[in-house]
């Protein structure tokens, strides 16, 4: 998804779901986030819920059967994150710390 249809949708007052990963870890940790959410809260200044899907690791090969859960953190309020110019990567950063501290708590 792009940041620009993210916008859109933010835009049109809808909630988006974002996995800024983009695809499955490999290894079961929390992988580096790609740079579109940066991007994306970097001109939205709409609230983020960090969120952890655990167990999907375990769940592949696809097909496989196991237990998936899904933690969710306390909102990350837009003023919690520096919006200024070239600053997308820190938001990058402290999403992506949000949703690894969900790992750690488990």
């Amino acid at each position: 998804m792009s940041p620009a249809f993210g916008d859109t949708v933010l835009r049109r007052g809808q909630n988006l779901v974002w996995f800024a990963e983009g695809e499955r870890s490999p290894t079961g940790n929390v992988q580096p986030f790609k740079p579109g959410v940066g991007i994306l809260l970097t001109y939205d200044s709409v609230p983020v819920a960090p969120v952890l899907i655990s167990g999907t690791y375990e769940a592949m090969p696809r097909g496989r059967l196991a237990q998936v859960a899904a933690t969710f953190g306390e909102l990350l309020a837009s003023r919690d994150l520096d919006r200024s110019a070239g600053q997308q990567e820190q938001i990058v950063q402290t999403v992506r710390e949000r949703v690894a501290e969900l790992g750690e708590r488990q």
